[in-house]
């Protein structure tokens, strides 16, 4: 997704910087994956390691809340 060309660069919600205080934005889902098996590709995109899949949605893994 990335920045809008009305987006000044260098703000970004907690979940993109979680050095800086924010909140998540909700503009787009909000993908957990397994620690440590993914990567950015050669072409920028997120890979799996062991295999170069880029289909990371199937390997989201699902976060309770419990929140209703």
């Amino acid at each position: 997704m990335g920045l809008s060309d009305k987006e000044k660069f260098g703000r970004y919600c907690s979940a993109c910087n979680p050095l800086e205080e924010g909140e998540w934005h909700g503009r787009f889902d909000r993908i957990y994956l397994p620690k440590g098996e993914f990567e950015t590709s050669s072409d920028g995109n997120l890979a799996r390691r062991k295999t170069g899949d880029k289909n990371y949605r199937k390997y989201a893994v699902k976060i309770e809340t419990g929140i209703p």
